[in-house]
């Protein structure tokens, strides 16, 4: 496991306490796709703060879809509706994990800084 259900059961008052080993599996799974489309394996994948980070938003919007909206509706003495806290910080998750997405690259998923060595450049001539 790249992340223990502790670390991140105290990052969310509100969520912490229903993290599963269900969802750090599944969280750990996309993550591995995710790298495969690098070309990685599982075993290349390192425990980086970008892993972190994406695990924990991951794994907090997942308990927020399930648990969004399942509550009866709430009001407030002046007859306003009470909005859904699992339903906002589903959006705030959902918006962590889109961006945490664009960030991964090898060097994220790995800890290992990639060489860049320029480019190739192949001339195109029409015969």
């Amino acid at each position: 496991m790249l992340l223990e259900i502790d670390n991140l059961q105290a990052r969310d008052e509100l969520l912490g306490q229903d993290v599963t080993q269900e969802h750090m599996i599944e969280a750990e799974e996309y993550l591995y796709f995710i790298a495969s489309e690098f070309g990685l394996s599982r075993e290349d994948i390192a425990a980086t703060y970008h892993v972190k980070q994406f695990i924990e938003a991951f794994v907090f919007r997942d308990i927020c879809r399930m648990k969004a909206f399942g509550a009866p509706a709430m009001w407030d003495a002046n007859g306003n509706a009470i909005k859904d806290s699992y339903a906002e910080k589903y959006k705030f998750y959902q918006s962590m994990l889109e961006t945490l997405e664009k960030q991964l690259t090898v060097a994220n998923l790995t800890g290992v800084a990639t060489k860049s060595e320029g480019f190739r450049a192949v001339s195109i001539y029409r015969g």
